[in-house]
């Protein structure tokens, strides 16, 4: 059984803070300037390789079981392989958020990653338009590349004004790369700052192509990583939907500078610790219970329903294993 599933019925029922799934915005650089996302602007505060495996240290202790690296564009980093073979030295899975470009030529430094989970928005021409010329066919290299070294992959699509009708198309490429992909709206202001998002999907349209995800669901399509659940709270979008938050519990966000908070839409009034210039569990154990109407993020989506003990999600959990 997936292994953080278990973690999460056992701290669950203990009422213990633990975490278990920790994301890690390992930096901020990006070599793409994708339309919906401002991350790329901010200026570079990576942390050095030697308090990047501190923190791993910690979070070995801690018990964490599995780190999600994003960014920014994670193999922007030199070093990041050497991250990535440390944390699986600890015992902690990886997974790893790129927008494909780097893969093909880092794919070595890939050899201990669990699961790498590349972008995508839609065919060449979609998907281009809002990454960049090239940007189709990187995907598609890096799913050729990991295939070949017997890395998993997954895909990931942001929902836009653009891509509402291609939903169909993406499946039919994931089930090609024989891969799931998970999809979540895109928000009214770009990822990562104050600037409206130009491509955020009218809600009409946008809650019929959810409707749609959630028909092929039900009907068994494998292929899709959300839960039924996870996809009839994101269809509520952008209507605010209360959800208790898994985050301070069983997870968290590092962000490149070692501040430690709930997650990347950082919306709540705390002063966040830092795991540089304290221990990763005191940064940790400042993140108090709370409870969000604004979680529109696939992924903490399905971990707040799965800590909730929705038994469905529970299993679609298991299902996207990753061992």
């Amino acid at each position: 059984m997936f292994k953080p599933a278990i973690g999460l019925l056992q701290a669950k029922l203990l009422k213990r803070k633990k975490p278990l799934v920790v994301g890690w915005a390992i930096t901020d650089q990006c070599n793409r300037k994708c339309a919906y996302c401002a991350i790329w602007r901010r200026p570079e505060r990576d942390l050095p390789l030697e308090q990047v495996t501190a923190i791993i240290d910690d979070l070995a202790e801690a018990g964490a079981l599995r780190i999600s690296f994003t960014g920014g564009e994670p193999l922007l980093r030199q070093d990041m392989g050497d991250i990535i073979s440390y944390a699986h030295e600890k015992g902690i899975e990886t997974k790893m958020n790129s927008n494909g470009s780097l893969v093909k030529e880092k794919i070595d430094a890939l050899r201990h990653l669990d699961l790498l989970t590349l972008s995508l928005d839609g065919p060449m021409e979609i998907h281009d338009a809002i990454r960049g010329r090239g940007a189709f066919a990187d995907v598609q290299a890096a799913l050729r590349a990991a295939r070949e070294q017997g890395v998993k992959t997954s895909l990931a699509t942001v929902l836009t004004s653009t891509n509402l009708d291609a939903v169909d198309a993406i499946l039919d490429i994931a089930r090609q790369a024989s891969c799931r992909v998970t999809f979540q709206p895109a928000t009214t202001m770009r990822l990562g700052g104050q600037i409206k998002n130009d491509l955020t999907p009218p809600a009409g349209p946008y809650r019929e192509t959810l409707n749609h995800l959630i028909i092929r669901k039900k009907a068994g399509d494998q292929h899709i990583a959300n839960s039924v659940s996870g996809l009839s709270h994101l269809q509520k979008w952008p209507e605010p939907t209360s959800m208790a938050c898994a985050s301070g519990w069983i997870s968290c966000r590092i962000e490149p500078d070692g501040s430690v908070l709930y997650c990347s839409r950082e919306s709540f009034p705390f002063q966040p610790g830092n795991c540089v210039e304290a221990s990763f569990q005191e940064a940790f154990n400042k993140l108090r219970p709370v409870v969000c109407n604004d979680c529109w993020c696939a992924a903490r989506v399905e971990l707040n329903l799965a800590y909730a003990l929705n038994l469905p999600v529970l299993l679609n959990l298991v299902n996207n294993r990753v061992d």
